[in-house]
């Protein structure tokens, strides 16, 4: 099997095949571009604690995108 270089949601929307819409978080400081029609879902504490929110879809099959954050120690 063949892996892109780059995920799936970049060629999409160069594509221009999907229309995009922007998500912002404040809480954890990020923000992303998701197809529209996706919909977010809050973490599931107990597939990892460090899950912060889900973006799911199944349209077309079934799509999920799950953005996790760990605590960085510098030293």
């Amino acid at each position: 099997m063949r892996r892109h270089s780059r995920p799936f949601l970049y060629f999409a929307y160069k594509r221009g095949t999907t229309d995009m819409k922007h998500y912002e978080s404040s809480d954890w400081n990020f923000a992303l571009d998701i197809p529209r029609r996706w919909n977010s879902f809050p973490p599931v504490p107990t597939n990892s604690p460090n899950e912060v929110i889900r973006f799911a879809s199944r349209e077309d099959g079934n799509h999920l995108l799950i953005i996790f954050r760990q605590p960085h120690d510098p030293k």
